[in-house]
Order: structure tokens, then sequence, then C-alpha cells
């Protein structure tokens, strides 16, 4: 078993140890990133409530809906900054305007600037919504699992 495998095997098993709560989690994480990448390619959904609620499955509590859409104001123009995306947005003050300035970037960015993006604001959310009972670094590699063994293989 090479390094990769002995690695993957430790986060499938790092999934058995998990609250379900958190395990439920995870897909909403994964699946808000994949709802605002559609919003980028299509440019047909205009506003976040619509790709949030587009990406979360219909039988998701209400709750972590309303903090999922906080939490996306809040963490796309910061990780935008963060990853030196876009410096424009320190002048814009209303929340939705720095979402759609971010947003307009990212569909010029290289691949490897929107991975590195799409990665830390699923693990960000993630990271948010699992209220302290997992690490940065557990957010990181149940996202990444999520995405490699879900989502591509949808």
């Amino acid at each position: 078993m090479n390094i990769f495998q002995k690695v993957w095997k430790w986060i499938g098993d790092l999934f058995g140890k998990i609250e379900k709560k958190v395990e439920e989690l995870i897909p909403v994480a994964t699946n808000v990133v994949e709802g605002v990448k559609r919003a980028i390619e299509n440019d047909q959904i205009l506003t976040v409530i619509e790709w949030v609620k587009f990406a979360i499955p219909g039988d998701t509590d209400d709750k972590i809906i309303n903090k999922v859409l906080e939490l996306t104001k809040e963490y796309i123009p910061k990780i935008a900054l963060q990853l030196q995306i876009i410096n424009s947005i320190t002048d814009i003050e209303d929340k939705d305007k720095q979402m759609i300035a971010v947003l307009d970037v990212l569909k010029n960015a290289s691949k490897k600037k929107k991975a590195q993006y799409w990665h830390e604001l699923a693990k960000q959310i993630l990271y948010a919504l699992s209220d302290d009972k997992i690490t940065w670094g557990e957010a990181a590699s149940f996202v990444e699992y999520d995405y490699r063994n879900r989502i591509l293989k949808q």
C-alpha cells in the first residue's frame, strides 16, 4: 500500500469516528461549493440564496441553510482576500456586491487558484457548521475525501 492509499484509508477510518451530525454536514459543505461553481459556470443563478438552496438537499433543516447563507456571505470575500484572488473588494462594503466581484474574478482564475479557493471555502463552511466538533485539518480532509469519493463519481 503506497502512502496515498494509507492516507485515504486513514481519512476513511476518521469518518467512522465522527459524530453523525458532523458526517451529515460534510456533503452540505461540498454541495454549497458545487452550487457556487455552477453559478459561475452558467451565469444563470444570480443570488446567493438561489444557489445555496439549489446546492443543499431538500430535507436539510432551514437553520442549516440559514447558517450556510450567513457563512458564504462572510467567507466568499474573506477567502478571496486571503488567497489574493481579488484585492478590489476591500472598498466594497455590501456583502452581496463583494461576492459578485469575487465570482466575476473566479470565472477567469487559473484552475489551481479555483481549486484552492473551492477547497478553502468548503473547509471553512464545514468547520463553522461543526461547532468545534472537528479540527481545521479534519475539515480539510473530510471535504477533500467527500469531493473525490462522491462529487467526482457522480
